[in-house]
């Protein structure tokens, strides 16, 4: 009788619940200067049993690898028990659900992921979901700033980067996927309602603005600034005879007064000092002087046409991935390093390759896209409190605007970031940047118009005699105006 128990026992697993905020942590930084009360979060979660997480999304009801999706792992985990319920009969139970949460009755604020995940937790384990989740209160969503997350909430949906839907043949993984959260064709607004509402003046002064100037990038004596700095602190990192030959041969070949080809063996030099800055032996002042040193040494590589193409074309996103190992050091210096570099990854060609938004695999269970990453280091800076940092990341945010950005509520992340910015920051060229990359925003998507509107970033201290030294930046100031008017 004890073994038969015990055998029950270690066939009973875990339920788990996987909670993520779509929102990214936006809702929590704008909820509360907004409505006068927090609000955590705005929820997607999945039911993770099995070695399975299933969600109910706009495709159906899908699974995946627990945190197989582009939100990557989730925000928090709730634990919801063991269940008794063997995997077959949760199989046949998930195909008798697959009429109710169906793609056509998919809706993510009224009958949406959450609503399967507390039926499927009770079916599994007899316990309900947290309440925080099911009960978003109405009367947020009757406030203006849930009048702007609603039609934005609305066409959001979540797909795993691989898996299958229930009751439907296997979803093959494409070459190339759309971001994770996609405006559905059914849904997708027609030209006319996804413009701003706009005079014929107003309008064409929008659609020339974005092109009234290039992306920031450093110019040739910046570059060869940075390169020379890493050489001549090479003591820090010893060089050896071999890493000074290479660094010459980048110098020359970006000068064009010697070296033709580009030195592709430089990566190994950067992989040197990214070693040497995550080693848990190094002296952190040395290893984030070697970070610092390996983002100096891509920005430089990628500033060359041949180098952009190498490390964008032929790499498997080596440059985020460096970026992404740097900025777990947490640290100034290395962030401004970080938005150097992406801000130069836009210089040849328009900022195409930092706003893709193809996933790929950051790890097994964990994917992103190019353009997540850059949103959130524009985010991330805008909301910090280095002046220097925001005022990098207003550069990269007006190198991305140039572009309009794929769905999936980037845009509505980078202006919510750009308008705390600008609550924090007087400063003229990083607030210049910002008015700039604001309209172009708005000339993509006329829900950043509304979500900017409702923000109602206080312009008067930028209406100060003398703020704007050039007309250009008075010019852009005062259509900024015009447009949220």
């Amino acid at each position: 009788g004890n073994l038969l128990v015990t055998e029950q026992c270690l066939n009973m697993p875990p339920v788990q619940v996987y909670i993520y905020d779509v929102t990214r942590g936006l809702a929590a930084q704008l909820s509360e200067p907004i409505l006068g009360k927090r609000l955590e979060g705005v929820w997607h979660t999945g039911i993770v049993v099995y070695g399975k997480e299933y969600f109910f999304g706009s495709m159906g009801i899908d699974w995946c690898r627990p945190g197989g999706t582009i939100l990557g792992q989730p925000d928090r985990v709730a634990e919801m028990g063991d269940t008794e319920i063997p995997e077959e009969i949760f199989n046949q139970y998930l195909v008798e659900l697959k009429d109710k949460f169906s793609p056509e009755h998919y809706h993510l604020l009224d009958h949406n992921c959450n609503n399967f995940t507390a039926e499927a937790a009770i079916f599994l384990t007899g316990n309900s979901i947290p309440e925080y989740i099911t009960n978003l209160p109405d009367e947020v969503m009757s406030t203006p700033f849930g009048a702007m997350l609603r039609p934005w909430l609305d066409s959001l949906s979540v797909h795993p980067a691989e898996g299958s839907r229930v009751a439907a043949r296997p979803i093959p993984l494409p070459s190339v996927t759309p971001v994770t959260k996609q405006v559905s064709e059914t849904a997708k607004p027609t030209e006319a309602e996804s413009k701003p509402e706009q005079t014929e003046s107003t309008q064409e002064s929008l659609e020339t603005s974005a092109a009234a100037k290039e992306p920031f990038h450093w110019s040739d004596e910046e570059v060869l600034a940075a390169l020379r700095s890493v050489k001549d602190a090479g003591g820090c990192f010893e060089l050896n005879a071999e890493e000074r030959e290479l660094i010459e041969k980048l110098e020359l070949h970006i000068t064009g007064s010697g070296e033709e080809t580009f030195p592709e063996q430089i990566v190994t030099l950067i992989g040197r000092l990214l070693k040497s800055a995550t080693s848990r032996s190094a002296d952190k002042t040395e290893a984030k002087e070697a970070a610092v040193a390996a983002l100096k040494l891509m920005t430089t590589a990628v500033n060359s046409r041949e180098g952009f193409y190498h490390y964008t074309q032929k790499t498997d996103h080596l440059v985020f991935r460096l970026c992404r190992s740097c900025l777990k050091m947490k640290d100034q210096g290395i962030d401004k390093a970080v938005n150097h570099l992406v801000i130069n990854l836009c210089h040849l060609d328009g900022g195409l390759y930092v706003t893709s938004s193809g996933i790929w695999r950051v790890s097994p269970t964990q994917t992103t896209s190019n353009l997540h990453e850059t949103v959130s280091i524009i985010v991330d800076s805008l909301t910090g409190e280095d002046a220097q940092r925001q005022l990098l990341a207003s550069q990269l945010l007006f190198n991305i605007s140039l572009n309009e950005l794929n769905g999936g509520g980037f845009d509505i992340q980078c202006a919510s970031a750009a308008g705390e910015c600008l609550r924090l920051n007087r400063d003229r060229q990083t607030a210049h940047n910002i008015f700039e990359s604001l309209i172009n925003l708005m000339s993509h998507n006329s829900e950043v118009v509304d979500l900017v509107r409702v923000l109602e970033i206080d312009v008067q201290p930028f209406e100060a005699e003398g703020m704007w030294n050039t007309d250009s930046e008075c010019s852009a100031f005062q259509k900024y105006i015009s447009l949220i008017s």
